[in-house]
């Protein structure tokens, strides 16, 4: 070891020792300590009872030095089964260039740093504490760092790591002109680390949309954005590791929220920015309705991205009517509702905090009135797509009103050849009072005999099965 190389490694463990005493990383106190390493070379190293010690908390480590000729962006993993490595980069001048543990419980860690010139600099690998012993795969390389602008449509290669400006998360930020309001897909992937995704106005940084990795799928971001001057920003984990990432944007067929209209199809995205539906612990895209007559909402919700779920509320913020794909695997959500005059909300959510893009369509129809019935009646009637929702099966429904003037017992039947009947009563107070599915057992028809008091009821026609359709006999009697 030269004189100039003692010296230099003199002075970045003398500043790592005065770092260490103010809780920073852990530190080598012998200079005779220190390894040589080439770039792109590997070793491996043990950290364990025969190694130095921080004195600070006892931790072992190793220290290895390298030579660089010129200005370069150094690469330094450190990877082990047995403990999560931490690693600490110091220049020529002995200045901390970098420092990080290994982060979410994975043993493996990676520091990318550019460096502060020529000259010898220093790696220190260590245990996070003095109980955790174990081998570890040390390798130092330089590498390119991604100099051209975001790639539109295309893929974008970039390298995140702590530059020293940001506060919390280490970010990098790509300028996006667009000159037309434009339908944007984003998505960014990295081998390195886990990133997020975030758009920003340019003009005042606000951020108009994020993304987080669901269900080990990379952050996407699905959004139409007017025309203007933003920042894709890629973000890294707040405590590292440091690493490569590749972004990719591209055009997607998209429509503002604004350009909602019943009677129309709108096309648009579900993301992570969205509004709270009140009183109901979700979140979602709200669109507003109003209401001047007495009306049938109708409304379907195509998507194969997430699952859908559709709301309404009146409004004092409270839930009207919902409907969600767990009950209609592989179909739209339809949501069919009677409504009365007044301001509505319809909300675009998801069940499990999915999102994606969609198509929204709302058709605001008469409602189909319920048909008084005679005791000792028989009726003949039709589910189809016109008739209101009933949202505990998604299925459609049929009513009809009987009033009674006294107590009575009603035996009350539905039967069908093309469907499986459900069939229920409610009062005046839009209770549920009586219902049954299957009459008997090997029967798909349905029944209800039971006593009733003098009032107003109506009795609703449909099918446990979501969105089935078909003809159906109703009979209604009165027991002698």
């Amino acid at each position: 070891m030269t004189t100039a190389t003692r010296l230099a490694a003199l002075t970045a463990l003398t500043l790592l020792w005065a770092c260490a005493t103010l809780g920073g990383p852990d530190l080598p106190s012998s200079p005779d300590e220190i390894t040589e390493i080439q770039l792109g070379e590997s070793a491996e190293l043990t950290l364990d009872e025969d190694a130095p010690i921080n004195l600070v908390d006892g931790a072992p480590y190793r220290v290895y030095q390298l030579e660089l000729q010129q200005d370069a962006t150094l690469s330094i993993s450190a990877t082990s089964s047995d403990l999560p490595p931490t690693i600490s980069l110091y220049g020529p001048d002995g200045q901390l260039l970098g420092w990080g543990p290994a982060v979410h419980d994975e043993y493996s860690n990676l520091l990318v740093r550019p460096s502060a010139g020529e000259g010898t600099y220093t790696v220190v690998v260590s245990s996070p504490s003095a109980d955790m012993t174990g081998s570890v795969a040390l390798s130092v390389d330089t590498i390119d760092e991604p100099q051209e602008p975001l790639a539109f449509p295309g893929t974008t290669e970039g390298i995140v790591y702590d530059d020293g400006t940001h506060d919390e998360h280490p970010r990098r930020a790509h300028p996006l002109q667009l000159d037309e309001p434009t339908g944007l897909h984003l998505t960014v992937d990295s081998p390195d680390f886990t990133p997020l995704l975030a758009l920003v106005d340019a003009d005042t940084g606000e951020t108009l949309d994020e993304a987080y990795p669901v269900r080990n799928n990379p952050p996407e971001i699905r959004t139409f954005a007017p025309a203007g001057d933003y920042k894709v920003v890629v973000i890294g984990d707040q405590l590292g590791p440091d690493g490569r990432f590749e972004l990719t944007t591209d055009k997607i067929d998209l429509q503002p929220p604004e350009q909602f209209e019943p009677g129309t199809t709108l096309r648009s995205a579900l993301n992570w920015e969205r509004a709270e539906i009140a009183k109901t612990g979700n979140m979602g895209l709200p669109f507003e309705l109003q209401l001047e007559d007495h009306q049938l909402v109708y409304a379907q919700l195509h998507t194969d991205e997430f699952e859908g779920l559709l709301v309404i509320t009146d409004e004092d913020d409270n839930a009207v009517a919902w409907a969600d794909s767990r009950l209609v695997e592989g179909e739209p959500v339809r949501l069919g509702r009677p409504t009365t005059p007044g301001d509505y909300t319809l909300w675009v959510s998801s069940v499990y905090g999915g999102q994606g893009t969609f198509e929204l369509t709302v058709d605001l129809n008469e409602p189909p009135l319920p048909g008084d019935l005679e005791l000792d009646a028989h009726i003949e009637g039709t589910l189809t797509e016109g008739s209101i929702i009933f949202p505990d099966h998604q299925s459609f429904v049929e009513f009809f009103d009987v009033t009674l003037e006294e107590t009575k017992t009603l035996d009350i039947e539905a039967r069908s050849q093309d469907f499986d009947t459900y069939l229920f009563v409610t009062d005046e107070d839009h209770n549920t009072v009586a219902d049954n599915h299957d009459a008997d057992i090997g029967t798909t028809d349905s029944r209800i005999t039971r006593e009733f008091e003098p009032g107003e009821y109506t009795i609703g026609v449909t099918s446990f099965t979501p969105h089935t359709q078909g003809s159906f006999e109703l009979t209604v009697e009165r027991d002698p």
